[in-house]
């Protein structure tokens, strides 16, 4: 029963046990800082540094206090953890002591949690600098502010004018919904609930169909690799990739193993089965070029050079113009025990978000990874 409620905590213990030293040392070179006026965090960060040198299995209430130099408050704490840090007697209101293991996973945890959501930040670090730092000066806001206002056609720049527009266009809107419903074929109200229908998919039209059949009988079949070849001959490619050292490369077939470990990882094969494939390459040799001569700048620069040499062709004008763009995200699975894997409710599990933005002429633009709440 005491590990019932998905209680996972007390398994913790034999873990920290031995990652405690590595948390401490960590703690003590990041300067924690907070975003907002809630300071209690960083205030147990810095109890946490003073707890790194004891061995006391129990701390008293005077002596926790003491440490921080004012009252300890429950609720600093989550409420989950409460029952496992604190110890009290029968039907007292007030805690007596602690547990210093259970107080201590439980302030590691909850740095971990703010961190995620920029509750903290370490300053100067590269993912979870001070975002108020990107936020938009009031100089700046004031000039940039009269083009935004043209381009979404809003009036920000009064909040009460900016209240009664949106009042009044959500208003309409409302009217019109409720005008058009009796002629809504997709949505009815059934037990003061309303219903959406499955939408049907619409039925491709002939002259599709009859490209579609013709594209399939007169196009031979391409091989990726093949197509790889053609463009790595092209542009070249392989010479944007080198030793991160940024010495010359000394390996004598330097295309066709870019050729391969662009398959490999393109293709999301890996290099076992990527090896299984290729008779010349063992799987370190088709791995080696990803480890040791790729970076993100490289990847950067290699991307840019395929879209630019592509929107010189026919083919992308037909699609569109490259005015518009459309953005989705895809879930990503991650371990649950780091910094950006949060959990969400719609998909069920944990992970990221990774969001693609493709313009209408199908070219990618650029994707980000972030966390589900940002």
């Amino acid at each position: 029963m005491a590990y019932a409620g998905n209680n996972y905590i007390p398994f913790l213990l034999k873990p920290y046990k031995q990652k405690r030293s590595l948390l401490m040392n960590c703690l003590k070179i990041l300067d924690v800082k907070s975003t907002s006026s809630d300071e209690s965090t960083v205030l147990l960060t810095s109890l946490l540094r003073s707890l790194s040198k004891s061995h006391k299995l129990k701390l008293s209430r005077e002596e926790l206090e003491a440490m921080i130099g004012q009252p300890f408050k429950e609720e600093w704490l989550p409420e989950r953890w409460q029952k496992m840090v604190f110890e009290r007697q029968k039907h007292a209101r007030s805690y007596d002591s602690v547990d210093r293991k259970y107080l201590e996973l439980a302030i590691i945890v909850l740095i971990k949690q703010e961190l995620g959501s920029a509750d903290l930040h370490i300053p100067y670090s590269a993912e979870y600098d001070d975002y108020r730092e990107q936020l938009v000066g009031d100089d700046e806001l004031a000039k940039e502010m009269p083009v935004f206002e043209e381009q979404v056609g809003l009036p920000l720049s009064n909040a009460k004018v900016f209240t009664q527009h949106l009042k009044s266009w959500l208003t309409e809107m409302t009217k019109q919904a409720d005008d058009n419903f009796p002629e809504n074929t997709h949505a009815t109200i059934l037990n003061n609930s309303i219903s959406i229908k499955k939408v049907v998919s619409k039925k491709t039209e002939s002259n599709i169909e009859f490209l579609d059949d013709w594209l399939t009988k007169n196009l031979p079949p391409a091989s990726i690799v093949d197509i790889l070849t053609d463009v790595e001959k092209w542009l070249n490619l392989h010479k944007k990739f080198g030793p991160l050292s940024g010495n010359l490369s000394r390996i004598s077939n330097r295309q066709k193993r870019f050729i391969v470990t662009l398959f490999c990882y393109g293709c999301n094969l890996g290099p076992v089965q990527t090896a299984k494939s290729i008779k010349e390459f063992s799987r370190r040799q088709v791995s080696w070029l990803n480890l040791k001569h790729s970076s993100e700048d490289k990847l950067q620069s290699a991307i840019t050079e395929v879209i630019n040499r592509y929107k010189k062709l026919d083919l992308p004008g037909y699609w569109g113009k490259g005015k518009y763009v459309s953005a989705d995200g895809t879930k990503f699975e991650l371990f649950e025990e780091n910094l950006i894997s949060e959990y969400h409710i719609r998909y069920g599990g944990y992970g990221g978000i990774g969001y693609f933005h493709v313009a209408d002429s199908y070219i990618a633009l650029f994707s980000r990874f972030i966390p589900w709440g940002l």
